[in-house]
């Protein structure tokens, strides 16, 4: 009976081992609550669409193209059926009489001044436009730019009215009148396209002209660059780990409004406002994540000749 009752307290035991290890273990509080944190950081939405310091890959060619000329910001398509939705939904606003006279101002402004005559297309993070919208990726080289303290913000929603907002660093609303007096003072543009037939997207536009705009510095191929990718890629790691994403919910409904701080979707609403893509490679699926991580993992191992125009600071 005693060697009977030994193997039945063994099997017990080694059952609770098993049972334990096969678990799921709990996350610790402070770690989701640092997660969430980092997300926020991250993230864009209609009620803070402000971002200093903005990212975007380009190609390997393109990026030695940059460190001979340092021409950051590049004159964009005259006309024809080169010129990106943003530039045609501009060229549309400026000729409605019916828009509000501050829209139809900005949108003209956007078109004519020689001071906005030249951009470059951003995103807040690098994991964000990592993974492109399209086919053709964006490239394995990462910029990044640092705006201006001082500068103007907008956003612009062609199928809202009014399509335009301007606010300052702070996010703080600044009349139209103002930049209509001094473009020079726009750093960037948010675009929001709620109805492409490809499905919603958001892009950053840093606007300036060749040889002065509001981007006070930029560097790629520097250590610290490097560290921010590998930065994004451990956040994609930990959320995939942590908060194990299951349904593919649209994304675009959570840019205009606040992250649900309780529920099952939480981690989902604060991952869709730090994309700009509404896509199933962007969606929150472990699929999308697994090979978001991968991709930035092969970026962190490019390599490029280092510039760093933020050093003079």
């Amino acid at each position: 009976m005693r060697v009977a009752a030994l193997v039945v307290v063994s099997f017990l035991a080694l059952a609770g081992l098993s049972a334990s290890a096969d678990a799921p273990r709990a996350v610790e509080p402070d770690v989701e609550t640092q997660l969430a944190a980092d997300l926020d950081a991250r993230g864009l939405g209609d009620d803070r669409f402000v971002a200093t310091t903005v990212y975007s890959w380009t190609s390997e060619s393109q990026a030695a193209e940059l460190g001979r000329t340092r021409a950051l910001l590049t004159l964009g398509a005259d006309g024809g059926s080169t010129r990106s939705p943003y530039q045609r939904s501009l060229d549309e606003l400026a000729m409605d009489h019916d828009a509000p006279a501050s829209d139809v101002g900005l949108a003209r402004l956007l078109t004519s001044s020689p001071d906005l005559s030249a951009r470059r297309y951003a995103w807040v993070s690098p994991h964000g436009t990592a993974i492109p919208r399209g086919v053709r990726s964006y490239g394995p080289v990462l910029l990044s730019m640092r705006l201006a303290e001082d500068a103007l913000f907008a956003r612009f929603a062609p199928s809202e009215r009014p399509s335009f907002r301007v606010v300052d660093a702070r996010g703080e609303t600044v009349d139209a009148s103002v930049l209509l007096a001094d473009p020079s003072r726009l750093a960037s543009v948010v675009h929001v396209r709620h109805d492409d037939p490809q499905g919603p997207y958001r892009e950053i536009i840093v606007h300036g002209a060749p040889t002065r705009s509001a981007v006070r510095c930029w560097s790629m191929g520097t250590s610290a660059v490097s560290a921010r990718i590998e930065a994004d890629r451990i956040l994609v790691s930990r959320l995939r780990r942590i908060a194990r994403p299951r349904r593919a919910l649209s994304l675009a409904p959570f840019w205009t409004a606040r992250p649900p701080i309780d529920g099952d979707r939480r981690w989902t609403a604060r991952w869709a406002r730090t994309m700009p893509f509404d896509t199933s490679r962007h969606r929150f699926t472990p699929g999308a994540l697994t090979e978001l991580e991968r991709v930035l993992a092969a970026r962190v191992r490019q390599r490029v000749t280092p510039t760093d125009t933020c050093t003079r600071d």
